[in-house]
């Protein structure tokens, strides 16, 4: 398999590393800030596919290694369902041809039938309320 197919299923999960960045971490809330999901190439994310929540995070943690500082924060996820409640739209970009992870995902504004790579303020807000957050580093 070179590729998965782009649409992503209602039921699939999308999981996220977060910077250890301290404007990417609203500490009072102990979770992500809106400025984590601010990204003007589109926000990526590994899609979960066919695996489970516990193989999805082992190969974020042994493909996304922190080469520079700060190390990652946190590993998140949202359900692609959740996220299409709120206008924005997951599809899979990964390919194994062109040297892309296979899970590799990226997160869309739907404004108006028009995909959005940059994240408005109101559903980078909306979205740090609903992401799950599974690890927390220190």
């Amino acid at each position: 398999m070179n590729s998965l197919p782009t649409r992503i299923g209602n039921q699939e999960s999308l999981f996220r590393k977060i910077r250890g960045y301290a404007w990417f971490w609203d500490r009072k809330r102990n979770r992500p800030s809106s400025v984590a999901f601010k990204e003007k190439r589109g926000l990526s994310f590994d899609r979960s596919w066919d695996r489970s929540d516990h193989d999805c995070i082992d190969y974020l943690n042994s493909h996304c290694k922190s080469h520079s500082e700060p190390p990652f924060k946190a590993v998140i996820s949202i359900n692609a369902g959740e996220s299409r409640k709120i206008s924005l739209e997951p599809k899979g970009t990964g390919n194994i041809k062109s040297g892309k992870n296979i899970y590799h995902a990226t997160l869309f504004e739907n404004s108006q039938g028009e995909l959005k790579k940059l994240l408005s303020d109101e559903k980078r807000f909306q979205l740090c309320d609903i992401v799950k957050i599974h690890e927390i580093y220190n």
